[in-house]
């Protein structure tokens, strides 16, 4: 029995450290796939662009509609206080009383249809105007979502380079460690001074200013980062290595061309406009409207009578504007104004992309070169150490140089940090320019 009330104790206490908060926040480690998937999932520009997609989307139905008939129902009721009448001329001696026409109250309950046969081809304009409006929309949406992309991948990769020159800190300070022990040694046997730790103990001092530093800078970046995915105060820990290409699983070829949204999006709106102005020039044309009813009311059309009784009708109507003071003409000029400045802005749009892929691919291959060189330049700096290092401990060596060399590594490697992040920040300016 005391094991089983033991064993229910047991089970309360862990049941509720598991309900009780962490008590510090772990930063969240995920991969750029992951980043990109929630900022496009959490952005607020993209959740209204959607809206304005469902907004063109009913304008595009509602605009659909007006080729269809239309079906009306009216109900109305009159009273006037004199109706027509007609005088009856006496006869003889009988002289009839005045005729009169309903009792001065009107009734009437109409079904009317009404549907257009022919427009000038103004409403079909008219639709295929909202198609374009509505596929345009969805580019700039896509537009949108690239500018996204692009923001996360720098976010992600500064984020990196700020994390890989905080771990270059640490290693040269743990080489300095390791070095101050050393000196610890010699001084123990009668070798070394006690000014010659300190000299260590001042180098290790300024790396460890440059430690906390990059901590901090490394933080604000995790932040940054955090911040645009959507998570403001989450510091958000890339998985991915720095050094990974992204040209890796998204090559473009030498020739391949840039495809942009915002190109697509400027092309459906000159052809929006191409559709608007057919539309315009349609209200030159006479519009012909067929319309046909059923009435029931009283008096109805045999006033005489005073009864309720129904009827139908059917017609067709034809409006043709004549003169309106060059309205119309001026809705069409202005229209064709807007549509040549837009062709413009197109040209201009894809000339400046051409322009953008050749700077983004000479950047791409001048960072990886400086990479290359960096990469040469660590290489060196690490076999100058340890042989400065062996040196060292015969004595052929001061600390002097020792330390030298160790700035000198360190130097290297906080450049190849840079020169890589730069590689990574121009991968990511050709694959924007380029629409991917």
């Amino acid at each position: 029995m005391k094991y089983f009330s033991f064993s229910i104790a047991c089970f309360v206490v862990l049941s509720m450290l598991l309900l009780l908060p962490p008590l510090y926040a772990q930063p969240l480690e995920w991969t750029l796939e992951r980043c990109i998937a929630e900022a496009l999932v959490n952005s607020h520009e993209l959740a209204t662009g959607r809206q304005e997609i469902l907004a063109r989307e009913a304008a595009l139905e509602q605009s659909q509609s007006i080729l269809l008939p239309q079906l009306d129902l009216n109900a109305s009721y009159r009273y006037v206080s004199e109706v027509m009448e007609i005088d009856i001329p006496a006869i003889g001696p009988i002289d009839p009383a005045p005729m009169e026409f309903g009792d001065g109250n009107t009734y009437d309950v109409g079904l009317s249809v009404r549907s257009p046969l022919y427009q000038g081809g103004t409403l079909r304009n008219l639709v295929r105007s909202a198609q374009e409006e509505l596929s345009a929309q969805q580019s700039d949406l896509s537009a949108d979502s690239l500018q996204i992309i692009y923001s996360v991948r720098r976010a992600y990769f500064t984020c990196l380079g700020a994390d890989a020159r905080l771990q270059a800190f640490r290693i040269s300070l743990e080489h300095l460690q390791r070095l101050l022990n050393e000196v610890d040694g010699l001084i123990e046997a009668g070798v070394a001074n006690e000014e010659a730790r300190l000299e260590i103990e001042s180098n290790i001092r300024i790396v460890e200013q440059n430690l906390s530093e990059a901590s901090a800078q490394a933080r604000q970046t995790r932040l940054l980062l955090g911040n645009a995915l959507g998570y403001p105060r989450e510091e958000i820990v890339p998985q991915d290595a720095y050094t990974n290409s992204l040209l890796q699983a998204e090559a473009i070829s030498s020739d391949e061309a840039p495809d942009r949204p915002e190109v697509n999006s400027l092309q459906t709106r000159l052809q929006q406009l191409d559709y608007q102005r057919n539309a315009a020039r349609g209200s030159f044309l006479p519009s012909i409207t067929a319309q046909a009813g059923y009435n029931y009311g009283k008096p109805g059309i045999n006033q005489m009578e005073n009864e309720w009784m129904g009827y139908a009708s059917v017609g067709i109507q034809m409006q043709w504007t004549l003169w309106d003071f060059g309205n119309r003409s001026q809705q069409v000029q202005r229209i064709q104004a807007s549509r040549n400045g837009l062709e413009h802005s197109l040209n201009r749009l894809v000339q400046n992309l051409d322009n953008a892929s050749s700077i983004a691919r000479i950047g791409v291959e001048a960072a990886q070169e400086q990479v290359n060189l960096a990469e040469q330049r660590v290489d060196i700096e690490q076999r100058r150490l340890q042989l400065i290092r062996n040196r060292f401990q015969v004595a052929s060596a001061t600390q002097t140089e020792v330390l030298d060399a160790e700035d000198d590594l360190r130097e290297a490697q906080i450049a190849l940090v840079a020169a890589t992040t730069q590689l990574r920040m121009a991968e990511v300016e050709l694959l924007y320019v380029f629409g991917r």
